[in-house]
């Protein structure tokens, strides 16, 4: 099976967060006021904003489906 991911998930702050994904390779292909689209082989991370989230509390997640976990994390 390919790497797959269709999450979409609340970022507190677009720029933190295309920060943090961009060490594991992801780059933003959109980004508006309400959206942002983040990028990396078949592997797509859609965010939405949410500045009150409060991770502690936080019931949202994100599963990626990799077929070689060594490759991605090198």
């Amino acid at each position: 099976m390919a790497d797959r991911a269709t999450p979409n998930l609340p970022s507190r702050d677009f720029a933190a967060t295309a920060q943090f994904y961009g060490q594991f390779g992801f780059t933003e292909t959109w980004r508006d006021a309400g959206w942002m689209i983040l990028a990396r082989g078949g592997l797509i991370l859609e965010f939405f904003p949410w500045p009150d989230l409060d991770p502690a509390t936080s019931s949202f997640g994100s599963c990626l489906r990799l077929d070689d976990v060594e490759a991605f994390y090198a």
